[in-house]
């Protein structure tokens, strides 16, 4: 585990034990959020700079500068969520945030993770116009290879992530965003993401549609979003279609929320309490078709708490207490056996030791890999999304490797460590359609075409019928294309009465064409004329 302080990079073992610790370069006076890509924990600092540090042996592998101090707000602080992709970790700033009011500055640097090379720097400042800028506590989603973020400003953006250009950008309710973008799947082949403003605590679902971003909209043309609370910072996790997420109502009481994506309306709000507001991202853990979702609320003792989504119900399953307690506006983290770990105001890491669970192995053979998933004891399991592999398409996962025995999600519980194996299909390789020649070939003046009738599910490449044409005929391949320049075709396409088909006509440009060939045709009828009467002639036929 690793952890940073203000300003220190720590490393905990499993026992809990420090076995190294470094400055990280830097500091911060608020919150530091650390990620870990290839095989680095990269740590940003209230001064711009960013810092990447080996896993292994916490030695400096590369650092960024700082950034220039903004003309207004003071310095920047590093309390956003970093985001990796494309190679790069993007880090975000903001500067000027008091106990109220929106960030007079902020920046986003994109730095390459193999080299800590800075590849761009965006700042921004807060203009008449506009009412706020920068990042604070809020994050990216990557979107292939471009982000998308919400900023202080009350937008959600569209950045390319090559060069930091803002691509497009969508504006809500006006208040800051303060959290994690999510992406949320697919609909109807359209990327969905979800934003959550600040005041009123709202749930928006945006759609990126080419490099566009817009509010998603119902039939009837009205902005799918959900007012769950009066107060959020709480970044949604996502699972089985829901959304979990906190906030705090207007009496300042705590409020744990589930809304359904389908509906973007609020299905279970639990009340946590006065001054209990779960200002961090809960964490979902889906066994078989339950879902439990784990948070922390900013009020003493700092407690982590469970959601059922089986049962609706919440409970406290770890309490602080002597001088461990403190306020919490930690996230409760997880690793790969279902550990979770979070840190509370008062200074301390707590690790809570899952329950005894199994490891199940997915055997792709030869598909995409599917990551191993650790599950509970004698309980069935959540299916992982399906492995692709070229050629084929997936029918299933098996308990054996012949795949003669089905595993059923729905029922099978897993008793012992396993693995499964997917199931191929092999996808019948498509026969291309015949391609009747109903269309002569004709000559006019000094352009020669020629057209075939297609069927709308053929795809013919003209070139490619008169070679396999000519191959059939000869047993040579270059004979009628040998000499015949692509460049000068001219391609039209009409509807015909035929059945729906397809007319695809290609002629060629005028050119002058050598009149060799129309002199040896003339003599080849002459001779074949002369022949015929001299038979006659004869009495032959």
């Amino acid at each position: 585990v690793f952890v940073t302080t203000n300003s220190e990079l720590v490393k905990i073992d499993n026992a809990g034990k420090v076995v190294a610790r470094v400055s990280k370069g830097g500091i911060t006076r608020y919150f530091s959020r650390p990620v870990y890509a290839d095989g680095l924990i990269i740590s940003a600092n209230d001064d711009g700079s960013v810092y990447a540090f080996s896993a292994e042996t916490l030695e400096c592998v590369w650092k960024t500068s700082a950034l220039e101090t903004p003309a207004a707000g003071g310095s920047y602080q590093a309390n956003s969520t970093m985001t990796v992709a494309n190679g790069c970790v993007y880090a975000e700033f903001e500067a000027g945030v008091g106990a109220t009011g929106t960030a007079s500055a902020g920046a986003m640097v994109c730095v390459d993770i193999s080299t800590g090379t800075v590849k761009w720097t965006k700042m921004t400042a807060k203009s008449d116009d506009s009412t706020g800028e920068g990042y604070y506590w809020a994050g990216a989603a990557a979107s292939g290879s471009d982000l998308v973020i919400g900023d202080e400003s009350g937008y959600v953006k569209l950045i390319d992530g090559s060069a930091g250009d803002i691509k497009s950008s969508v504006k809500l309710s006006g208040a800051p965003i303060r959290s994690t973008v999510v992406y949320a799947g697919t609909e109807g082949g359209k990327q969905t993401y979800l934003v959550v403003t600040r005041q009123p605590a709202t749930m928006y679902k945006i759609v990126r549609d080419g490099d566009t971003l817009s509010i998603a909209t119902t039939a009837d043309g009205k902005q799918l979003s959900c007012e769950f609370a009066n107060i959020s910072t709480s970044t949604p996790a996502v699972a089985n279609g829901k959304a979990y997420i906190g906030g705090s109502d207007s009496t300042n009481s705590g409020v744990f929320t589930v809304i359904d994506l389908a509906t973007m309306k609020v299905e279970t709000a639990a009340n946590m309490g006065k001054y209990a507001e779960v200002k961090a991202s809960p964490i979902a853990s889906v066994q078989g078709s339950d879902v439990y979702a784990y948070f922390t609320c900013n009020k003493t003792p700092g407690a982590v708490y469970c959601f059922n989504q089986s049962t609706g119900e919440v409970a406290e399953i770890y309490t602080p207490s002597g001088s461990n307690a403190g306020h919490c506006t930690a996230s409760v983290i997880a690793d790969a056996r279902g550990n979770l770990y979070y840190a509370n105001d008062s200074g301390t890491l707590f690790a809570l030791k899952a329950a005894p669970g199994y490891t199940v192995a997915f055997d792709t053979r030869g598909g995409s890999t599917v990551p191993s998933a650790m599950t509970a004891q004698n309980k069935t399991m959540a299916a992982p999304a399906d492995p692709e592999r070229s050629g084929y398409t997936f029918a299933g996962w098996y308990k054996d490797a012949d795949c003669t025995q089905a595993w059923d999600f729905s029922k099978d519980v897993v008793t012992a460590d396993m693995t499964l194996y997917a199931k191929w299909t092999k996808n019948e390789s498509p026969v291309p359609s015949p391609v009747p020649s109903s269309r002569p070939v004709s000559t006019k003046g000094n352009a020669s075409s020629t057209s075939l009738v297609l069927t709308s599910h053929a795809t013919v490449s003209l070139a490619g019928v008169l070679k396999s044409n000519a191959a059939r005929q000869t047993g040579e391949h270059e004979s009628l294309l040998a000499d015949f320049d692509s460049d000068e075709l001219e391609t039209s396409v009409e509807k015909s009465s035929d059945r729906g088909a397809a007319v695809v006509t290609a002629q060629k440009k005028k050119a002058d064409l050598p009149i060799w060939p129309f002199i040896g045709i003339a003599l080849g009828v002459c001779v074949v004329v002369l022949v015929v009467l001299k038979r006659k002639k004869q009495g032959g036929e």
